[in-house]
Protein backbone atom coordinates (compact mmCIF):
# COMPACT_ATOMS: atom_id res chain seq x y z
CA UNK A 1 0.00 0.00 0.00
CA UNK A 2 1.09 3.83 -0.42
CA UNK A 3 2.85 5.42 -2.83
CA UNK A 4 6.03 3.70 -3.93
CA UNK A 5 9.32 5.25 -4.46
CA UNK A 6 8.87 4.68 -8.25
CA UNK A 7 5.61 6.43 -9.11
CA UNK A 8 5.09 9.89 -9.27
CA UNK A 9 3.17 11.43 -6.53
CA UNK A 10 1.52 14.28 -8.92
CA UNK A 11 0.72 12.24 -11.51
CA UNK A 12 -0.55 9.55 -9.24
CA UNK A 13 -2.63 12.46 -7.68
CA UNK A 14 -4.17 13.36 -11.21
CA UNK A 15 -5.07 9.97 -11.81
CA UNK A 16 -6.87 9.66 -8.28
CA UNK A 17 -8.35 13.04 -9.25
CA UNK A 18 -9.42 11.76 -12.66
CA UNK A 19 -11.50 9.29 -11.22
CA UNK A 20 -13.21 11.18 -8.43
CA UNK A 21 -11.35 9.81 -5.64
CA UNK A 22 -11.39 11.95 -2.63
CA UNK A 23 -7.96 12.31 -1.48
CA UNK A 24 -5.82 14.04 1.77
CA UNK A 25 -3.24 13.57 3.93
CA UNK A 26 -3.83 13.79 8.03
CA UNK A 27 -2.58 16.78 9.73
CA UNK A 28 0.29 17.49 7.00
CA UNK A 29 0.51 19.94 3.94
CA UNK A 30 2.54 18.01 1.96
CA UNK A 31 1.63 14.25 0.36
CA UNK A 32 4.23 12.21 1.41
CA UNK A 33 6.25 10.21 -0.67
CA UNK A 34 6.99 6.17 0.26
CA UNK A 35 10.55 6.96 2.49
CA UNK A 36 10.08 10.74 2.88
CA UNK A 37 7.28 12.56 4.39
CA UNK A 38 8.38 15.70 1.92
CA UNK A 39 7.50 14.89 -1.85
CA UNK A 40 6.93 18.23 -3.10
CA UNK A 41 3.56 17.96 -4.13
CA UNK A 42 0.67 19.87 -1.69
CA UNK A 43 -2.13 17.90 -0.26
CA UNK A 44 -4.89 18.12 -2.00
CA UNK A 45 -6.82 17.85 1.15
CA UNK A 46 -5.90 18.29 4.92
CA UNK A 47 -7.93 16.59 7.34
CA UNK A 48 -7.02 17.90 11.05
CA UNK A 49 -9.29 15.30 12.68
CA UNK A 50 -12.01 12.56 12.38
CA UNK A 51 -14.92 14.59 11.42
CA UNK A 52 -13.07 16.26 8.25
CA UNK A 53 -12.67 13.38 7.37
CA UNK A 54 -16.93 12.62 7.84
CA UNK A 55 -17.06 15.84 6.24
CA UNK A 56 -15.36 14.90 2.96
CA UNK A 57 -16.80 11.36 3.00
CA UNK A 58 -20.40 13.21 3.18
CA UNK A 59 -19.97 15.47 0.73
CA UNK A 60 -18.90 12.87 -1.72
CA UNK A 61 -22.14 11.21 -1.12
CA UNK A 62 -24.39 14.30 -1.62
CA UNK A 63 -22.27 14.73 -4.64
CA UNK A 64 -23.63 11.15 -6.04
CA UNK A 65 -20.27 9.66 -5.67
CA UNK A 66 -19.55 5.74 -4.74
CA UNK A 67 -16.32 5.35 -4.22
CA UNK A 68 -13.79 5.25 -1.29
CA UNK A 69 -11.44 7.90 0.05
CA UNK A 70 -7.76 7.81 0.32
CA UNK A 71 -6.07 9.62 3.84
CA UNK A 72 -2.58 9.10 4.26
CA UNK A 73 -0.03 9.95 6.69
CA UNK A 74 3.58 9.35 6.43
CA UNK A 75 4.90 6.29 8.34
CA UNK A 76 1.45 4.81 8.03
CA UNK A 77 -0.59 4.32 4.99
CA UNK A 78 -4.65 4.36 5.17
CA UNK A 79 -6.64 3.30 2.68
CA UNK A 80 -10.33 4.45 4.05
CA UNK A 81 -12.83 2.95 1.90
CA UNK A 82 -15.82 3.93 2.56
Amino acid sequence: AGVKSILDVKKTLEVLETFAVPTGTWKSEEFPAFFSPNSGVKSPAIFENGMDVASAYLVGRELGLENGMLVVRFGKWCVCML
